[in-house]
């Protein structure tokens, strides 16, 4: 490789870690310069809140509030970063560590009243939709980077009109949702090894933009399915989409692919919980039994304390020798006791109810948000290590809605 080439792969692998929508993010300059709003919590007794009453006597809206304060600052200020922006064309990166996780939570508590910045969001995913065929990929320096990020872009836009415009429609699915629906099943893979997932970015950035993200999305798409209309997913006559063979097709592609990971021991415990959540809205994918002794592996993993540790989730690129297996952390914790808490069957509600209180415990009385970890490097005292506190955030926020 001559002198030219080595300084033109160089420059493209800073790009990379320097852009990718991990718990890296792009130049994050303006982010540094807005801190949180400061937010006062409510004082909750400990004595009217607890494993055995939590659910009678432990209101936390105020709580709930001032959490979804923090998340429409945060998704704010990626909106009008300059590197979320930077190749979209006029639109900003639905990213998976604050943006995504914002929608996610604003479907999942079932707001009335939109915010300025969800509207935003959802109309900048709905001009590339509209526009897919005229924007370029957000990362496009070569082949295959341009179809890792076709193959995610199409699964993040498809959950996220899904799952936001659920409700928002006379016949419980919006046109630009279609649109999106359309893109994903092209986007598809048909065949080999991944069939029934989506190509999906990989620039080493655990849990998400790694090799272990395409179980990761795939799952987020069942999740997704399991709360559009029967009619969708039955492939019955739906205003504007065809009734169409070619769709059975894809959804058993995507239903075995679900499957074969878990059948097949090859998916982490981050992705049993994303399974796990799929099989509570999208039925067919594990029986009660195997679904009951998901959740119970699941529980297992609880730490004392009440919560989960992302870091005992996977086997990641931070090493374990950097960090704590046994210290518990908001995105796996409000992660697991929202998915655990979607559960209709689990007979057991004791593990919920100590993972909830230990959500309550540990919000920041100074923001509202909850701390998480980089699995990929120490983070801690930068700006890029709020990004994963907002998924966390997110996350323990729809868990917490669930006792409301």
């Amino acid at each position: 490789m001559d002198r030219k080439a080595c300084v033109f792969l160089v420059l493209a692998l800073l790009s990379s870690c320097l852009l990718a929508c991990g718990d890296v993010g792009p130049d994050d300059s303006n982010l540094k310069k807005e801190p949180p709003p400061r937010v006062q919590l409510p004082k909750i007794d400990a004595s009217n809140c607890n494993a055995e009453t939590l659910f009678a006597h432990c209101n936390t809206s105020d709580k709930i509030k001032a959490a979804e304060t923090y998340l429409q600052h945060r998704a704010a200020q990626w909106r009008k970063n300059e590197g979320a922006r930077k190749y979209g064309q006029g639109t900003a990166c639905i990213s998976c560590h604050t943006t995504l996780p914002y929608i996610l939570s604003v479907a999942g508590t079932q707001r009335t009243t939109p915010s300025n910045v969800e509207k935003a969001l959802i109309d900048d995913i709905t001009q590339r939709v509209n526009n897919w065929e005229k924007v370029q990929p957000w990362y496009n320096w070569n082949e295959e980077k341009s179809r890792q990020t076709r193959g995610t872009e199409a699964v993040i836009n498809a959950v996220a009109l899904g799952l936001y415009n659920k409700n928002k429609s006379e016949q419980g699915i919006s046109q630009s949702s279609l649109l999106a629906l359309d893109h994903l099943w092209k986007e598809q893979i048909k065949e080999g090894e991944h069939a029934g997932s989506w190509h999906w970015m990989d620039f080493n950035l655990a849990p998400w933009e790694d090799k272990t993200g395409r179980y990761w999305g795939a799952a987020l798409v069942a999740v997704m399915l399991g709360q559009m209309p029967k009619g969708y997913t039955q492939a019955n006559a739906i205003k504007g989409h065809p009734n169409s063979q070619k769709l059975q097709k894809n959804l058993t592609l995507l239903r075995n692919y679900l499957k074969k990971g878990y059948q097949e021991k090859q998916i982490n415990l981050h992705n049993k919980v994303m399974l796990l959540w799929a099989t509570t809205q999208w039925t067919g994918l594990l029986n009660a039994s195997a679904q009951k002794a998901l959740a119970k592996d699941i529980m297992e993993k609880q730490l004392p304390d009440g919560g989960w540790s992302l870091a005992a989730m996977g086997k990641w690129p931070r090493s374990a020798s950097e960090v704590s297996r046994q210290k518990s952390d908001g995105y796996a914790t409000g992660l697991t006791v929202y998915v655990l808490g979607q559960v209709q069957t689990l007979e057991d509600k004791r593990p919920i109810h100590k993972g909830i209180m230990w959500l309550i415990k540990n919000q920041s009385k100074e923001h509202g948000n909850w701390k998480s970890i980089s699995v990929n490097s120490d983070r801690e005292g930068s700006s890029s290590a709020r990004f994963m506190d907002d998924a966390a955030t997110a996350f323990a926020t729809m868990a917490l809605s669930g006792i409301r």
